[in-house]
């Protein structure tokens, strides 16, 4: 009778702990949807903005004999850094959905290891 009492605990048990780390799968999956939708509007208004200093850069140098040349080299190289910038913050957010993707994973295959 104790055996069957140790296995019924032990069942409860292992049905809590996967309630929960299914519970902590879904969340963490909510989140991290909720944040790419962000980034995607963010991810929009930064292609936005390249786009915006891409058409500088072309009004620059279609304008070029109105501008010195140092002017104008000091000008693209100004909209350059403000492109790589932008590049480096997409980066970052690649980055971050890389690890939120490898944690979910691992709380999966833990969850999945679970007996009920």
């Amino acid at each position: 009778m104790n055996r069957c009492a140790s296995r019924a605990t032990s069942s409860s048990v292992n049905s809590d702990f996967h309630l929960q780390l299914s519970t902590e799968v879904r969340s963490i999956t909510s989140s991290t949807r909720q944040r790419r939708q962000c980034r995607m509007v963010e991810s929009s208004r930064q292609r936005q903005g390249c786009l915006e200093a891409f058409a500088v850069l072309r009004r620059l140098v279609n304008a070029q004999d109105k501008l010195s040349e140092l002017e104008l080299l000091q000008k693209i190289i100004d909209h350059i850094r403000y492109l790589q910038d932008e590049l480096r913050n997409g980066e970052s957010f690649l980055t971050e959905d890389k690890e939120n993707y490898a944690n979910v994973g691992a709380l999966d295959r833990s969850s999945s290891s679970c007996t009920v």
